[in-house]
């Protein structure tokens, strides 16, 4: 968790937004841990998290954003799936297609008003699933950008930081004056 701290940032979620890093209680190895292997506890774990962040701060509720990296990633996406986190939007990164994400609540989403983006890079074992989840949105009509880092692995793109600001322009709507 330590090491997603550091590079889970951007200026903009910096300044304008409380930010809460999660760790699953799923233990998979020493310091390993899984928000894949029960998604229904990764859902219950990401409900009770944004409660007692509810029960502490003062935030805007229309503006909550959900993401993550990988395993993190397809947790993120399953709430965004399930409604059990009102949302604006998401971020994902290098995540795994949830088994239950498919046209029928893709179309939810959308209805929900959700937005969002999905971050990958080229090498990333899991794109032709990342393209599959862009498809479903494109389907769906569910206002989604699909970013492709080149020459890198599944791991973290160096601008990561820029590709969040990005993304958070995107799920408020917001122009980037390159449109």
């Amino acid at each position: 968790m330590a090491h997603f701290q550091e590079v889970w940032v951007s200026p903009r979620l910096g300044a304008e937004f409380l930010v809460a890093y999660l760790q699953s209680s799923l233990v998979v190895g020493p310091d390993a841990y899984s928000w894949t292997e029960d998604l229904e506890v990764s859902s219950r774990e990401i409900v009770d998290a944004y409660r007692q962040v509810l029960g502490g701060y003062a935030i805007d509720t229309n503006r909550v954003v959900v993401g993550g990296f990988s395993s993190v990633g397809m947790a993120a996406l399953e709430v965004a799936r399930n409604g059990a986190v009102p949302m604006a939007g998401f971020v994902v990164l290098c995540p795994a297609k949830p088994e239950s994400l498919d046209a029928e609540s893709a179309g939810r989403m959308k209805a929900r008003g959700l937005r969002g983006t999905l971050l990958t890079t080229e090498m990333d074992p899991r794109l032709p699933d990342q393209r599959e989840i862009a498809a479903l949105f494109e389907q769906v009509g569910l206002p989604h950008e699909f970013i492709v880092t080149p020459d890198i692995g599944h791991w973290i793109p160096a601008d990561l930081g820029a590709q969040i600001d990005r993304a958070i322009a995107h799920i408020f709507e917001e122009s980037r004056g390159t449109e």
